[in-house]
């Protein structure tokens, strides 16, 4: 018989849910450890999305990219990020 986690994580790979839970827990690490402002929004094939409210913030946010890549991926605890592309969002 299997433990009650192990037959939980076979019903979510059957409806594909199991990818859709791993990239909401791998967003939140993300938000953790980037700034305030920047706001993870989508990962997908490795790229990250972050949306950022001001073009200064994106600007240098821009600057410290290759820093918030490392720190992502040391928080996630591997290395699933291979890109950072910001966009503004216009409210």
């Amino acid at each position: 018989m299997d433990s009650i986690s192990d037959a939980m994580k076979h019903r979510l790979n059957r409806h594909g849910l199991d990818q859709a839970i791993s990239t909401a827990t791998h967003l939140e690490t993300a938000k953790r450890v980037l700034p305030v402002f920047a706001i993870p929004k989508t990962l997908r094939a490795g790229v990250l999305w972050i949306e950022v409210d001001t073009p200064a913030h994106a600007y240098f946010f821009n600057q410290e990219l290759d820093d918030a890549l490392e720190r992502i991926n040391a928080a996630i605890g591997k290395q699933l990020v291979t890109s950072i592309k910001v966009r503004i969002s216009h409210k």
